[in-house]
């Protein structure tokens, strides 16, 4: 019995599975996992003493706990309950918990600096920086494993194939690492996939390792003349991006115009297209 009603996105009206809701719901099903709050497998004697109701309350309880208001903590420290719910955290920073809390009576506890030396003392603390530490070493050991993968592609590769053994060996990966959900992690990949890698991964099954360039013509359409014409807005290739070219080899070039368009006297005004020419002309100016 699998209860995914927790995982989804909110767009709007509608509620959307995500990618990570989706692989999770798979692998559950076909691993026949257990999962507290999501998954449970049930016997059919069980299912028979429930008079065959396949109703979902009936087998697993998804409910969220209760969030529990402390009239004391609110008024007279921090109630060591709510601090000892995060022990996934001390778990990996113990020491951590002492730096940010001090005793106050039994059952409560103080803040061991002020409200806004929080944030810095957790990022400062050794274990916090060790665990940071750890995890981006985690990710650079596999970027470095799917790079090699994705420049060994060749034409004619199927790019649904390499996504898929691409994710799966991300999520075997983060498996079992402590404060990281994989499926979050899973997520971040698919989103770059669907957003930019995907239109890579085709063009190199199509042609291979070819960054063919061409002139992006526009095509404009005065809407009182009817007139149609084309306008050259200089060239572009898809593989190798025109911004990508150009914050590598010409970056010292870029900041330059950036900083002389920067300057008042070089600001365009919002008229000086085409549009405000042919504004200018009707009044008489040009």
């Amino acid at each position: 019995m699998i209860d995914a009603s927790g995982g989804f996105l909110k767009d709007g009206p509608k509620n959307r599975l995500r990618d990570m809701d989706i692989h999770k719901i798979v692998d559950v099903f076909n691993k026949r996992l257990e999962l507290p709050k999501y998954s449970r497998m049930v016997g059919f004697e069980e299912i028979e003493k429930n008079e065959f109701n396949l109703s979902l309350p009936r087998y697993t309880d998804s409910q969220q706990p209760e969030d529990l208001q402390d009239i004391e903590g609110h008024l007279r420290g921090i109630p060591t309950a709510d601090v000892d719910a995060l022990q996934g955290y001390w778990a990996v920073c113990p020491q951590l918990r002492h730096t940010l809390f001090k005793d106050n009576r039994p059952g409560y506890l103080d803040l061991a600096g002020e409200k806004t030396g929080i944030k810095p003392a957790i990022y400062e603390h050794p274990e916090f920086a060790a665990f940071i530490h750890g995890m981006n070493a985690l990710l650079a050991k596999w970027r470095k494993r799917a790079a090699s993968t994705l420049k060994a592609l060749k034409p004619g590769c199927h790019p649904k194939q390499v996504i898929i053994d691409l994710s799966d060996n991300l999520l075997t990966h983060y498996t079992g690492k402590q404060l990281i959900n994989k499926y979050d992690v899973y997520q971040h990949l698919m989103n770059y996939w669907a957003g930019t890698m995907q239109d890579d991964c085709y063009m190199i099954a199509a042609d291979g390792w070819r960054a063919a360039t061409y002139r992006a013509i526009e095509v404009r359409k005065n809407k009182t003349t009817g007139k149609v014409k084309k306008v050259d807005n200089g060239w572009s290739c898809d593989l190798v991006p025109i911004a990508l070219i150009v914050a590598r080899y010409f970056d010292a070039e870029q900041n330059a115009i950036t900083t002389l368009e920067g300057r008042p006297g070089n600001r365009r005004r919002p008229d000086d297209g085409d549009g405000g020419r042919t504004r200018r002309r009707r009044r008489g100016i040009l």
